[in-house]
């Protein structure tokens, strides 16, 4: 799964990429968090959520979310491999 460099732990390319897309959506998430509250509204001229903000607090909650569910799991792995080499390289 991991393969160890020198002293550190190298992560494959699809834990890279995977991690890059969470952050990518994280950046979203606060991007969008700094737009008023009914930018649809006033970028594509319809109301889906009659001017509640409810649609556009959904749009900014999945891209949080989605990118945390993305990165965390990446984080934890990384975490747990360089644990084992630590331990591995005591003994």
């Amino acid at each position: 799964m991991y393969r160890q460099q020198g002293t550190g732990v190298v992560m494959r390319r699809r834990e890279i990429v995977q991690a890059g897309i969470g952050l990518l959506l994280l950046i979203l998430g606060v991007l969008l968090a700094a737009l008023p509250k009914d930018w649809i509204e006033e970028t594509v001229g319809i109301e889906p959520d009659a001017g509640s903000g409810a649609l556009e607090l959904m749009i900014l909650l999945g891209a949080i979310v989605v990118g945390l569910a993305l990165i965390v799991p990446v984080a934890l792995r990384q975490v747990r491999a360089r644990r084992g080499s630590r331990l591995e390289g005591s003994r």
